[in-house]
């Protein structure tokens, strides 16, 4: 199972949350911004009537402050959203290691690896994960050696003479941070600030 579909796995598995979480910030943003339209007609009306200048400004300032906040609300259920979206893939990648894939997943890390640094020879891996590349090893034909690192969810760094390839999923999900925050965002556009 490649880490594009355990990002799918949880997208799938966060339409709930996400539906919730847009139902919420859609809710709380409607009645902000039904409120600062009724603010914002009283004051009109007010205006109209009296042709306040200092009316007219107030009308206009609790509108502005009442669109700020709806964007806040949105901002801070977007961030919510991530937040959780991020959650259940640390939770998955925290089983991962008892998946019938992850000798696979383990296997295409270290291929990764090996092409990008042929001449490796050491590999760090998860104590746990030490026999199984080891074995991945010996079946790639490869002379490198393998020596225990942090427990991680899986993946591997290699080293030579100075130089590291670090092919681990720890760091793959910090690099996808951008792309799951438009995950998030593209899930619930609502929470972009847009309308459907």
């Amino acid at each position: 199972m490649a880490l594009d579909d355990i990002l799918a796995a949880i997208r799938a598995e966060a339409d709930t949350e996400a539906q919730r979480l847009v139902d919420e910030a859609a809710l709380r943003s409607s009645a902000l911004l039904d409120q600062a339209g009724e603010d914002a007609a009283a004051e009109r009306h007010r205006l109209a009537h009296s042709r306040d200048e200092g009316a007219r400004v107030t009308a206009q300032r609790i509108s502005s402050r009442a669109h700020l906040e709806a964007a806040r609300v949105r901002r801070q259920a977007r961030e919510r959203f991530y937040q959780d979206t991020l959650a259940a893939t640390v939770e998955r990648l925290d089983e991962l290691r008892s998946s019938p894939d992850f000798k696979e997943i383990q296997g295409r890390l270290l291929d990764e690896a090996i092409e990008a640094m042929p001449s490796a020879t050491t590999v760090s891996v998860d104590p746990l994960d030490i026999e199984m590349v080891g074995h991945l090893l010996q079946e790639r034909r490869l002379n490198v050696t393998v020596e225990p690192s942090e427990p991680g969810w899986g993946g591997m760094v290699l080293t030579d003479d100075g130089r590291t390839v670090r092919n681990d999923l720890a760091s793959r999900l910090e690099r996808a941070d951008d792309h799951l925050r438009a995950i998030a965002a593209s899930i619930v556009p609502e929470l972009r600030g847009e309308r459907t």
